[in-house]
Parts: C-alpha cells; structure tokens; sequence
C-alpha cells in the first residue's frame, strides 16, 4: 500500500542557507555533497535535488532534500522514491 505524501510544490525552493539549515550541514558541506566526485554516491543531482538559479545561485528542492535527509543511511530508498516521484509526474 503507498503511504500518502505531504508534498510541497514545486515551487517551494530553498537558498543555500536555509538547505545547509534543513541538513545540519555548513554552506561548504552542502556545497562538496552537491559538487566533489568524492560524494557522488550521496546523490545529490542537479535538478533532481538542486539546479541553478542564475549564472551564480543555487536553489533546493525542500521536499526532496528533506527526503534524503531522513534517508541517508538507505540511499536506495532514496533513489527508488525518486524514481516513483518522477513517474508519478508524468
């Protein structure tokens, strides 16, 4: 059975700092998650849980960073939502 979601538009979109905030994470932190090969298995993918706002901004997808936040320790589940999220907005 599928548990109901409490999904936030899409529109609702965070800076840096309040993502930094939403993680327990500093603004550098956040910054290597999103950009360091060294945590490309943290998965944090452009315009999947980020995307540029602009030539020099970055904004969050709140609903799906705070997703992965309560999943980092099963990144499968995390993706396998991702997955179901994308072909449920289709």
């Amino acid at each position: 059975m599928k548990q109901p979601t409490q999904e936030r538009p899409l529109g609702e979109m965070l800076t840096n700092r309040e993502a930094a905030e939403i993680c327990k994470l500093s603004i550098g932190t956040l910054n290597n998650y999103r950009t360091s090969k060294r945590f490309k298995d943290e998965c944090l993918l452009e315009n999947i849980h980020w995307f540029k706002f602009g030539t020099r901004s970055i904004r969050w997808h709140r609903d799906v960073l705070e997703h992965w936040v309560l999943h980092r320790a099963n990144l499968g589940e995390h993706r396998k939502w991702i997955t179901e999220r994308a072909r449920s907005r289709q």
